[in-house]
């Protein structure tokens, strides 16, 4: 995985008071999302703002155990109010320049969510693609944003990633994310998976969703979590994700998720009850790109 390192100094801040890529380093960055599916931008968030995430989420973690029946991987959300809010993660200039060369000028946060690596997690995650099976076209439909809020070790699970497979069928999986030994095979032989430790706080790790990745045991006796947002091209409409139409936000937050480089798919809830969030399977808000879904999915 190719790894880009932000220099304040030498680009300038942006908007948001994060760095921005100069032009060679966008340049690099997308060429290796086009050939790899995959780039990592060093130094991407201030330690202070990602510490600070950090300590919430663990706190709403020490309260309250998301089910992880269905995904060993499971977490709570980043709380979507303030002051938890920070723009350097949401907004960040990096993360926006890379998903408009990707996505176009419409790009469209609609998932602000999390994952984490629980200690005693024994068995590795079957190896799989965030978006239902479709077919491979130069048209990438959507991309994460993953910041590790702490370090990606070996011992703690650090993901493994196929670099390479956004542009590889998964039609032998049978309509599944279980992909066959024989795929995993044949794509190691084409580039060999990596883990990507040496991944941490302030980092960012940017992902074509179609990339095949997979969570590793966490040997460890910490929680290691890392940030999930999904940026979509919304006039994509093959093999479309049913959760990654929106998300839930706080009424009194609406100014801050208004960005002029990047629209955001949200549906406001009064304050108060914050059960909202408190989960981590993906919602179904309605907002309007979901409702569009809907329409066309009983068409």
């Amino acid at each position: 995985m190719q790894e880009i390192l932000i220099d304040k100094h030498a680009t300038g801040d942006g908007l948001d008071g994060s760095a921005r890529l100069s032009e060679s380093q966008l340049t690099a960055a997308l060429s290796a999302m086009r050939d790899e599916g995959v780039v990592c931008i060093k130094g991407a968030v201030t330690l202070e703002t990602i510490s600070a995430l950090n300590d919430k989420m663990q706190a709403d973690l020490d309260v309250r155990t998301p089910s992880r029946k269905v995904n060993a991987w499971n977490s709570l959300r980043p709380p979507p109010f303030h002051p938890h809010l920070y723009e350097e993660v949401v907004y960040n200039e990096a993360a926006i320049d890379i998903c408009r060369g990707m996505l176009g000028p419409r790009a469209t946060l609609t998932t602000y969510g999390a994952n984490t690596s629980w200690p005693g997690q024994a068995d590795a995650q079957n190896v799989h693609r965030d978006v239902p099976d479709g077919a491979i076209t130069n048209r990438c439909p959507a991309v994460v944003l993953n910041y590790p809020l702490t370090e990606f070790t070996i011992e703690n699970g650090a993901t493994l990633i196929y670099p390479e497979s956004h542009r590889t069928s998964v039609a032998e999986a049978g309509g599944t994310r279980k992909f066959t030994q024989a795929m995993l095979s044949k794509q190691a032989h084409a580039r060999e998976p990596e883990q990507t430790i040496g991944i941490g706080p302030g980092d960012l790790v940017v992902r074509d969703l179609r990339l095949w990745h997979g969570g590793m045991p966490n040997n460890s006796d910490e929680r290691r979590i890392m940030l999930a947002l999904v940026v979509i091209d919304p006039d994509y409409a093959e093999a479309d994700e049913t959760g990654f139409k929106g998300f839930e936000a706080e009424i009194g937050s609406e100014d801050f998720w208004h960005n002029p480089r990047l629209e955001t798919s949200i549906h406001f809830v009064p304050a108060g009850d914050r059960s909202y969030y408190l989960h981590g399977h993906h919602s179904t808000p309605p907002t309007p790109l979901y409702l569009d879904w809907q329409t066309r999915k009983g068409a």
